[in-house]
């Protein structure tokens, strides 16, 4: 019976996967690369490594101009795309090497919908919609999938976040091991080589290996021993790739004023000083923006969805808030926390140094409001959205949960109506 039941729930992945690509597939043949952020300044860096084989350097920096803004970025983000472009001819046209560079993006968001799927399961063993909700909403979100189909570093950084959120959990559930830790190393520091916007994992996973430890009373000498481990093998993973930056690039060890220097050569405008921490997070448009642009904002934010959209989520974030507010009111003790819970503690830290990250980036003027910065936390949110709206009472939290899957089956369904009328006929 157990044999059969896998196989079930397998199938049920496969038509979860092959769902995600269907819908991706359309969107990623019709959007044009001017419509896509930045896309050609991630193809340079992809087109640059594979064609050379090597990083690009501050010489093909300098000649390339603006275009070659993300060369002194870390580039294992790109990797998926490189690995894709090196399994073809190099004769290919410009337009496929556009759709096989695009693909690596896709592919990447499979994993994300696949960690969501396990996650999903692992956390609403009693509700199977609600289990299935987790990766259908990540299936339909429709920023998700315009950031999925075209290149980019931003979904190997979700990619990589969410295997790193898999591996906390198990660690939760098991307690530490040296396999564990040896995984948590590697991902840790393919994220730091892919895209600075998951930096905050770094903190979690710092935070939530200790209480791993005593939740399943092991001593501390055994969790220090394991956390050094993680610090030493992190560092010499990431260490070569600051080292060569600081050498490279007169002392700019993160790349980052590499990149604002070369845009500084194209536009003659200087970011400006930086913001305080209370301007930013009292700013009315800094939320608004970040909260449109995570549901749907595309193009380089000129083409928002309909306002009543938004508002449709916000009423289910707030309702879902609200409700998962009251029910963790109603624990008298606390020693009523289960290990179960801890995931939700987990997900909600890093929701929370997310947004932290956001600010901060925005303060510093390092970028704007975008909602993709967050994707590296798509499964804790849509988790928690979904937990939340759990909590209603039994006779209404179903019906409350496959609203939400209706409208954001809907959402997706406009966008694309909407990008067909703005790019199908180019």
């Amino acid at each position: 019976m157990k044999n059969g039941a896998d196989v079930k729930h397998y199938r049920e992945l496969i038509i979860i996967i092959l769902l995600t690509v269907a819908l991706r597939l359309p969107w990623l043949m019709m959007i044009p690369q001017a419509e896509a952020p930045d896309e050609n300044m991630h193809r340079w860096v992809i087109n640059y490594i594979s064609a050379n084989c090597r990083l690009p350097d501050r010489q093909a920096l300098a000649s390339s101009g603006l275009v070659s803004a993300y060369g002194s970025m870390p580039p294992f983000g790109y990797l998926p795309h490189i690995i894709l472009l090196k399994l073809f001819p190099t004769d290919i046209s410009a337009p496929d090497k556009q759709c096989l560079t695009r693909l690596g993006s896709l592919l990447m968001s499979l994993i994300v919908v696949t960690a969501a799927w396990w996650t999903g399961r692992r956390l609403f063993k009693g509700s199977y919609l609600a289990a299935l909700a987790v990766p259908l909403l990540i299936v339909f979100h429709p920023q998700f999938v315009f950031v999925s189909t075209y290149a980019n570093n931003d979904m190997t950084a979700a990619a990589l976040s969410s295997l790193i959120l898999v591996n906390l959990i198990l660690t939760l559930d098991n307690g530490l091991s040296a396999m564990r830790i040896v995984s948590l190393a590697a991902f840790l520091s393919l994220l730091t080589l892919s895209k600075y916007s998951g930096l905050h994992l770094l903190v979690v996973t710092g935070l939530f290996l200790p209480i791993s430890a005593y939740l399943h009373k092991q001593k501390i000498y055994i969790w220090l021993r394991y956390g050094f481990a993680l610090i030493f093998l992190t560092a010499l993973m990431t260490g070569w790739w600051f080292i060569r930056n600081y050498w490279q690039f007169d002392g700019d060890i993160i790349g980052v004023k590499t990149m604002n220097h070369l845009w500084l050569n194209v536009y003659h405008s200087y970011p400006g000083p930086p913001l305080t921490i209370q301007a930013v997070i009292f700013s009315s448009s800094f939320w608004r923006m970040l909260f449109f642009s995570f549901w749907g904002w595309f193009g380089y934010m000129t083409h928002s969805l309909p306002r009543i959209i938004y508002y449709a989520y916000l009423f289910f974030v707030l309702l879902a808030g609200g409700l998962g507010i009251n029910y963790w009111r109603s624990i008298k003790d606390i020693k009523t926390i289960q290990a179960l819970h801890w995931p939700w503690f987990l997900f909600a830290t890093c929701i929370i140094l997310n947004l932290f990250m956001c600010v901060y980036c925005c303060c510093a003027q390092v970028s704007g409001p975008q909602g993709r910065y967050l994707f590296p936390s798509e499964i804790p949110i849509m988790s928690l959205l979904i937990a939340g709206l759990h909590c209603a009472e039994k006779k209404w939290s179903n019906k409350i949960i496959l609203s939400l899957l209706i409208f954001n089956f809907a959402a997706y369904c406009y966008s694309t109506y909407f990008l067909y009328q703005l790019y199908g006929q180019i």
